[in-house]
């Protein structure tokens, strides 16, 4: 059996990895959720600019300002 300081380096070895791996999926969840929320965010400045045309037409169809 290896000595108790082998097993903790060990340990400490995979240890650092996983947070590496860990550290790595939060950054890409992390991008993914910015292209989200930027694509939410021109989705709602192209809704409100069609919402802005339909009420324009529709106030020259009624004849209405």
């Amino acid at each position: 059996r290896r000595p108790r300081r082998c097993d903790a380096a060990t340990q400490l070895e995979v240890e650092k990895m996983a947070n590496a791996g860990l550290r790595s999926i939060i950054s890409n969840q992390s991008k993914q959720l910015e292209e989200v929320e930027q694509a939410r965010i021109r989705d709602k400045e192209e809704m409100n600019k069609k919402y802005a045309n339909l009420e324009a037409k529709l106030e020259l169809l009624l004849g209405t300002n």
